[in-house]
Formats: C-alpha cells, structure tokens, sequence
C-alpha cells in the first residue's frame, strides 16, 4: 500500500504533540507532551520509545525524525533543523512520490532519497500514516545510504511492533 493513501479508519490518529521553542532561540523546535501519562497504548510515546531505541546505531546517520502522513511531527532526534518544517516536507515528498511512482506504472512508493552537498536525507513510509525521515552523513555513497536508511527503517518497524505486541502476563 502506498504511503500517500487515505489511513485505515480502524486505526486511530496518532494526537499531534505541542512544540516549544529551543532554549537558545535558534528558530528549532522541540517536541513536548506535558499531559503524557507515559502509558505503554499512547500513540506518542510508542514512537518515541522507537526512536529511542534505533538512535546512534549507524554512525553514518546522524539523525532521525519520525512523522505523521500529513506532516506533523511524532517524535525526533535531529537537531538544527526546523523539524515542523522538515515533517511537513517529508509529507509532501511522500505524496509526490506516491503519485510520480503510480504515473510511472511502478507500483507503491518505498522511499523518496534526496542527496545535497553536505548529506543525504531519506523519506520512508513505516506504516500506513507514519513517516521515517532518516539523516545521513556526506562522506558515504548514495548506495551507502540507502543500506544504513533502510536498515534504520527495519529497526523503527521492529521497535513499534515490540512495543504494540501484548506481552504475555505472568500468572
């Protein structure tokens, strides 16, 4: 299924979180949720605790963010950036990729990779109405990372499916 499709009305909407400003004033944003119950089932909390765990495992990326399918901004561990700005982006560039591939007769969307002078940035659907949006390093080669992107894309997968399995309870 293409990522720039309509979500399953079954699952429910992940909530958007409140932003704050940066302490020095930078125009960069970071991501609150001061009424967080830190509960295992809040939406929020399951892509953080994802985020958390796939962070620093590739020394060739230097960042990641993780976004709703219309541009809001879940969880991050990127700084420097604008990150409302960069979610919004990465939105757009799903649903242009959704569309260019289906023109294309191609089939489904899997990625939209953008390579710039000083780095890479990578689109990624993680499910339906999820975006990764993984930051790469310059000194590495496109095929490079394409393999470390789509490596962190499958540890997001893993970490949320983890943590949105029932563990058996002790008897």
């Amino acid at each position: 299924m293409s990522f720039a499709q309509p979500r399953d009305s079954a699952e429910p909407a992940p909530l958007p979180k409140r932003r704050t400003p940066s302490a020095s004033g930078d125009g960069v944003w970071s991501t609150v949720d001061a009424d967080r119950q830190g509960s295992r089932g809040d939406p929020l909390s399951v892509f953080e605790n994802a985020l958390n765990t796939v962070s620093g495992k590739d020394p060739n990326v230097y960042g990641m963010l993780l976004a709703s399918a219309d541009g809001l901004v879940l969880a991050s561990d990127i700084r420097g950036i604008v990150v409302d700005t960069v979610a919004a982006m990465a939105a757009a560039a799903a649903s242009i990729a959704g569309q260019f591939t289906s023109q294309a007769d191609i089939g489904d969307s899997k990625a939209s990779l953008f390579e710039g002078d000083s780095g890479y940035v990578g689109v990624f659907p993680v499910e339906t109405s999820v975006l990764l949006v993984v930051f790469g390093r310059k000194d590495m080669t496109m095929g490079l990372f394409n393999v470390a992107a789509r490596t962190a894309l499958s540890r997001v997968q893993k970490a949320i499916e983890r943590q949105r399995t029932p563990s058996p309870r002790n008897g």
